[in-house]
């Protein structure tokens, strides 16, 4: 059974006319008789009877056409699903990107995107998380980039600097640091710390800068990002190093204190994978955030 012969049986089903049927195919009618008597006898059933100079559906052809029907118009609802996936003007991206980024760069990305012209009714779905997890549904076919951290040994990935995020101190605003105007790293061996979740990149890269610098942090909690860890700062449960973004800048109850003598930063890359087929929509796209500035 091909995908020719349902759309022949659905023609004469229609007309109820050999001829008819043919002309409206633009094939032969010996062609199209042909290949319905071979689509009867693959299923063992008659699938049409005379009626005068028409032909009519036997009992089983009219159940046979509710499925045929369906068939026909799931394949034309999938054609027509491709060509919005191929098109430069249409289609769907999936979007991964960390905590970081979730209140002001993503968004501010996404709509610089749809601003531009023939980009309008392109689609998106965003999921944030960890870069680790989401990397996982990158390379699954989950997502198709994700913006995150630096993963080492990815060779099938390609991760592209879009994004330096300072790194400074936040203490309580009733805190005995609050009226400084900058603190030493060291301050974090003076004080319960509230630390990123050590599986998240952000706790990766702030663990290899105390590491680095010989600092040995008195670590009482971790979270998973910047509002919790801004939440347990404001209530007293200890200071933290993070990253600058719009979660910490508008929270309310606590000080941020830049870091004396450094340039401690956190890079955020764009992350896609390197030999996989790619739909326009998301070709665009990559190219518009690798220069996009927020």
């Amino acid at each position: 059974m091909t995908l020719q012969q349902l759309y022949y049986f659905q023609a004469i089903a229609q007309a109820q006319h050999y001829r008819l049927a043919a002309e409206k195919l633009n094939v032969a009618q010996p062609t199209l008789s042909r290949s319905i008597s071979n689509l009867e006898e693959e299923l063992g059933v008659y699938l049409f009877e005379k009626s005068g100079r028409n032909v009519v559906l036997t009992k089983v052809g009219k159940v046979f056409l509710d499925y045929v029907d369906t068939i026909i118009r799931d394949v034309e609802i999938a054609q027509e699903k491709m060509h919005q996936l191929v098109s430069s003007s249409a289609g769907h991206i999936d979007v991964g990107y960390v905590s970081t980024l979730a209140q002001s760069y993503i968004p501010k990305l996404v709509r610089g995107f749809l601003n531009h012209d023939g980009n309008q009714e392109i689609t998106f779905s965003l999921n944030h998380g960890f870069t680790s997890n989401l990397v996982t549904d990158l390379k699954t076919n989950k997502l198709d980039v994700v913006f995150g951290s630096y993963l080492d040994n990815q060779p099938d990935l390609v991760f592209t600097p879009i994004l330096n995020q300072e790194l400074f101190a936040i203490v309580p605003s009733s805190h005995p640091l609050a009226s400084e105007k900058a603190v030493d790293l060291k301050i974090f061996e003076e004080y319960p710390v509230i630390a990123y979740d050590e599986f998240s990149g952000l706790g990766r890269n702030t663990r290899k800068i105390f590491e680095s610098s010989d600092v040995h942090p008195n670590i009482t909690c971790e979270a998973s990002d910047e509002y919790a860890i801004a939440a347990l700062v404001r209530e007293d449960f200890g200071i933290s190093l993070v990253a600058d973004c719009a979660a910490i800048k508008q929270a309310d109850g606590i000080r941020i204190l830049p870091i004396k003598n450094s340039n401690f930063c956190h890079t955020v890359y764009m992350i896609h994978n390197r030999n996989r087929y790619q739909v326009p929509a998301v070709k665009k796209f990559l190219k518009f955030a690798s220069s996009f500035v927020e």
